[in-house]
């Protein structure tokens, strides 16, 4: 496992390097309802989101971690979420049933085989899994793939993030509403003092950034870092905390930089991570791609089988709650997906793109959707160049009627 690890890490980052003209000219990307598009780990079909005008910042990394200190208060925002759904979990093994009565299975078939392509296509998407009612529905791989695949997360790892993020808000560790607990930031006569955890979630931080995979660019040198979230916790402010969505997998990197800090170190962060969220729901398979000093980026490398994706939009679709224990707070998932000030269509590391549902997303096409609504959670995984989004728009189509 080590190995394997050691080289996905190695792959995915030459990945995002080589990716930057690629995304850099694709309108795949997401956006607040205009401007250009701009290279992003982002959402493959999420609106366009407005570029900042600033040019990046070009500082040195400042070594200073985030202070420990945290707040006392936490957020508890009124939940609207209906009971967990025929209180239904997975355990090692996951009951199947068979697709509702009123869904095309022709249909959804024909949508799955386009999606998939030829047996050996290198652009496909790569896997669907469909839950409504805690069992599994539908379930399909691509010749090439299987469901012991583990899969890109690319920007779906934002949302993990954030559910790391309500945890600890939950333990009375953080809260929103105070000032992100950043070393470097923490002069009040520093513009930056008034970024509180919220800016964060909400990619409203203020913060210079320019997500572009150029040479010297931000990204380049967040990657390169030994530690990667100083680097964009080093930018300078472009507009003030609360004002301006930009998207910035350098925000999510700050937000693993608190929680690391906040928890005490990188090995107290991983025994965290496994045992409240990853143990609690069975995810197994996840693989975290981490920095030179050994931290997750956060922003993005949580791979792991469309199963465990799965496993953990069922999370959000039950409120937080897994098997009769409440994992995140009450309150976190209505908190996940509210929209945010700046940008009506994202919440806290979360977009939402149609009524009734919510999504988290990546590059080229990983989704976990989930709709309380529907009771429903659809995971997808492709290549570059698989067309994820409209065979979700199929599939949430047939059973949503």
């Amino acid at each position: 496992m080590r190995r394997s690890l050691l080289s996905r890490t190695l792959v995915s980052v030459v990945a995002l390097g080589s990716l930057a003209s690629l995304v850099a000219c694709s309108d795949d990307e997401p956006s607040s309802g205009g401007g250009g598009a701009v290279a992003t780990l982002a959402p493959s079909t999420a609106p366009e989101v407005v570029p900042s005008t600033a040019a990046p910042t070009t500082a040195a990394p400042t070594t200073a971690a985030p202070t420990t200190a945290a707040p006392t208060t936490t957020v508890a925002p009124t939940t609207t979420i209906a009971a967990p759904s025929g209180g239904v979990y997975p355990g090692d093994d996951w009951a199947t049933a068979d697709l509702p009565a009123d869904v095309d299975r022709a249909a959804l078939d024909a949508a799955v085989d386009a999606a998939f392509g030829a047996p050996d296509a290198a652009s496909r998407v790569q896997s669907i899994v469909i839950v409504q009612g805690g069992e599994i529905t539908y379930e399909r791989y691509h010749p090439l793939d299987g469901p012991d695949t583990v899969m890109d997360s690319f920007s779906v790892a934002k949302s993990a993030t954030s559910a790391v993020i309500g945890l600890l808000v939950g333990d009375g560790l953080l809260d929103v509403d105070e000032r992100a607990p950043v070393e470097q930031w923490a002069d009040p006569a520093d513009p930056r003092n008034a970024i509180t955890l919220e800016h964060l979630l909400h990619m409203a931080s203020g913060l210079e950034w320019a997500e572009n995979y150029e040479e010297g660019s931000q990204v380049r040198q967040m990657l390169a870092a030994e530690v990667a979230w100083e680097v964009p916790a080093s930018a300078g402010l472009e507009a003030d905390p609360g004002t301006l969505f930009d998207y910035s997998t350098g925000t999510t990197a700050i937000l693993v930089g608190i929680a690391i800090e906040t928890l005490g170190g990188i090995e107290e962060f991983d025994r965290y991570v496994q045992e409240r969220l990853l143990d609690p729901l069975g995810i197994t398979t996840m693989e975290f791609i981490r920095d030179r000093s050994g931290r997750w980026f956060g922003g993005f490398g949580a791979d792991a089988t469309t199963r465990d994706f799965a496993r953990f939009g069922l999370l959000y679709l039950n409120d937080g709650i897994w098997d009769g224990e409440r994992i995140l707070p009450e309150g976190w998932v209505d908190y996940s997906h509210e929209p945010s000030p700046t940008n009506e269509q994202y919440g806290a590391q979360w977009w939402m793109f149609r009524e009734g549902a919510f999504e988290a997303r990546g590059l080229f096409g990983q989704i976990v959707l989930v709709s309380q609504e529907h009771d429903l959670v659809v995971a997808i995984n492709t290549t570059q160049g698989g067309d994820a989004d409209t065979l979700l728009g199929t599939v949430y189509g047939l059973f949503t009627v």
